[in-house]
């Protein structure tokens, strides 16, 4: 479920029959319509859809929501209808900090108010927890943090604060990160 530009549907349809890939932005279809097309995978199958669905009346052996589902509205839907279509298990990627969350101090004097993370990994396990779900936790280590040009400190805030380039805020951030 937002199987967005194909980063785990592509690796993964080289390891089994066939992959079905909800996603309901055109825009992302559209990116991982030509990752299939240049990997050649003919095992994908896109699904333009909102999950849940009631269009959907299939069974899976496995769903996977790979950071889909941080904005999610009404979680609780979209968990137990995972659930009632897999067979085997559900799988769900989370990160254990909200994205952006690093930013927090420019956020609020960009802003002006505090940044309002969206839920995440330790918001998932309280939720599963509650509803008395059995679940597995694993861990793997995080991309190292790299050193980046001033442009390239600039544009990353400028995508995870919402800022339109060169506007009043994004040169206030600017001013910023050059401290």
């Amino acid at each position: 479920m937002g199987a967005g530009g194909g980063c785990f549907a592509l690796p993964l349809s080289e390891h089994v029959a066939r992959v079905i890939a909800v996603e309901p932005s055109e825009a992302m279809r559209n990116v991982l319509h030509e990752a299939i097309r240049a990997s050649g995978r003919p095992n994908v199958e896109v699904r333009d859809l909102h999950w849940p669905s009631p269009a959907w009346n299939e069974h899976v052996d496995v769903s996977l929501a790979a950071h889909s589902i941080y904005d999610i509205r009404q979680i609780v839907p979209f968990l137990d209808a995972m659930k009632r279509y897999t067979r085997r298990t559900c799988i769900a990627i989370l990160v254990d900090q909200p994205r952006g969350a690093h930013l927090t101090p420019l956020f609020k004097a960009v802003h002006g108010e505090p940044f309002a993370p969206l839920p995440n990994l330790r918001e998932s396990i309280a939720l599963l927890s509650a509803r008395k779900r059995r679940f597995e936790v694993a861990t793997v280590p995080g991309e190292p943090t790299e050193v980046i040009s001033l442009e390239g400190a600039t544009a990353l805030a400028r995508r995870l604060l919402w800022l339109s380039a060169d506007s009043l805020k994004d040169r206030h951030s600017r001013a910023l990160i050059e401290q």
